[in-house]
């Protein structure tokens, strides 16, 4: 991988890959970060500006009086997250003294990369402002979104869930309540999603992938070529946190299928014959 042949005389592109959750997100990560032409920094997930703007799973709570405080209470645990800092008193400091080190860690002084960027999947419960500062922060910036059947991505986040509770599978009735929740209806809510990104960021400038056929040439290929880097094939049997088997009932099946119905309609208008065999 590391003899590829490079790319000459184009501008570094930085990215963002908002999710889905459970949607190959950390497999894209892996393939990404032994990319020769691809430096993702120090941290598998940044989150950042999940610090500072408004996300579905905290609720409104981004105030303007608030604003700077939080930008810097960013900071101090980006620092303290990348091994910059040891302490929270002393990363504080550091960032009040320092000036941002999102984008250069990002970057880890690799001038000669064709690409840099942040995969996180929280990013996809964010707004429009958080997109719109995202585009601004660099010249040339391209969003990557991965989506994956809603039902399959959601029981799958319910079933990671009780691995690392170690619990068993609940009942019908606690399996619809927990879909509903923000943390994991909003990880699938596509429509709200698509909505609020393309209402800062410019079409060409977004790429859609789904999970499906995520693990391809013909979907990596594509992925290259909006990021501004030369094609490389994924190893993509090597499948990370696959999780547990766990069967969803046809009756649960059913019902998230209703509860999920705009997202299956909101999607299918928009790729149509595009789309991967989902739960129509």
């Amino acid at each position: 991988m590391r003899d590829a042949p490079t790319l000459e005389n184009a501008p570094q592109t930085m990215f963002f890959v908002l999710g889905a959750q459970k949607a190959g997100t950390s497999w894209l990560h892996k393939y990404l970060a032994h990319h020769p032409q691809v430096s993702t920094g120090p941290i598998k997930e940044y989150s950042y500006f999940g610090y500072f703007h408004r996300s579905l799973s905290r609720g409104p709570t981004t105030l303007p009086p608030f604003q700077r405080l939080r930008r810097l209470l960013a900071e101090a645990a980006l620092r303290r997250r990348a091994g910059l800092s040891k302490g929270y008193v002393s990363s504080v400091v550091q960032a009040l003294r320092q000036v941002p080190i999102y984008k250069n860690l990002l970057q880890s002084g690799r001038r000669d990369c064709r690409a840099f960027g942040d995969i996180s999947p929280k990013y996809s419960l964010l707004d429009r402002a958080a997109f719109s500062e995202m585009a601004a922060l660099h010249p040339k910036t391209k969003f990557v979104f991965i989506m994956r059947d809603p039902i399959d991505r959601i029981w799958s986040q319910i079933r990671m869930g009780l691995v690392r509770h170690k619990q068993d599978v609940p009942e019908t009735a606690e399996i619809l309540r927990r879909c509903a929740l923000p943390a994991h209806a909003g990880r699938t809510d596509y429509a709200r999603l698509m909505a609020e990104l393309e209402a800062a960021v410019p079409s060409e400038d977004i790429l859609y992938l789904f999970y499906e056929t995520l693990f391809s040439d013909a979907s990596i290929s594509r992925l290259c070529d909006h990021l501004g880097i030369v094609f490389l094939p994924g190893d993509y049997g090597n499948r990370v946190f696959a999780g547990r088997s766990e069967a969803l009932s046809d009756e649960v099946r059913a019902k998230l299928r209703l509860q999920l119905d705009p997202q299956y309609r909101a999607v299918m208008e928009r790729f149509g014959p595009d789309l991967p065999p989902w739960n129509f």
